[in-house]
C-alpha cells in the first residue's frame, strides 16, 4: 500500500496506531522496548511515524499523559536491530484477512494496507478491518 500511495503522491492515515491499546500492553512490544527505555505503546507508534512522510498516525491524546507519551515517541531512534524484530514479530497476516476490507481487496493485498495503516496490531481482527481506513489529500 504504502509504494502504491507514494507514487501517487497520497498519504495514508493510520488510524488507531495502538490497536485501541492493546498494543501498549503487548509482551513482545514491551520486551523490545524495555532496553530502549520507552514504553511498548510509544515503541508502537514510533514505528508508525518513522514511515513519515507517507504515513500520517492519529493517537489518542484525551490527557497530558498521552500527549507527553506520544511527543517521547517522536524522538525515538529505533535500532535496525529492532526495527527486524519488529518485522518478524508483526509481519501481518498474510492473506487471511476475512473481513470487508473492500479498499485492500481493490488494491489486491490486505496484508500490505493494514501492516501499515493499522501499524504493529495482530492484523486483520475483524474489528480492525472494519475501522481501516484510508485518506486521501485533495489536490
Amino acid at each position: 500500500m504504502i509504494p502504491w500511495a507514494r507514487s501517487r503522491r497520497m498519504p495514508v492515515m493510520a488510524y488507531s496506531p495502538l490497536d485501541q491499546g492493546r498494543l501498549a500492553t503487548d509482551p513482545t512490544l514491551a520486551a523490545l522496548a524495555e532496553p530502549l527505555g520507552v514504553s511498548a505503546g510509544q515503541l508502537a507508534l514510533a514505528w508508525v511515524v518513522r514511515q513519515a512522510p507517507h504515513v500520517f498516525a492519529t493517537a489518542k491524546a484525551a490527557t497530558a499523559a498521552h500527549v507527553a507519551d506520544n511527543r517521547a515517541a517522536l524522538d525515538l531512534v529505533i535500532p535496525d536491530e529492532t526495527l527486524a524484530e519488529l518485522d518478524r514479530a508483526f509481519p501481518g497476516p498474510r492473506g487471511r484477512c476475512r473481513s470487508r476490507c473492500t479498499e485492500a481487496r481493490r488494491i489486491g493485498s490486505c496484508s500490505t494496507l493494514l501492516a501499515y495503516v493499522s501499524a504493529l496490531s495482530r492484523l486483520c481482527r475483524t474489528a480492525i478491518c472494519y475501522r481501516t481506513k484510508l485518506e486521501v489529500s485533495g489536490r
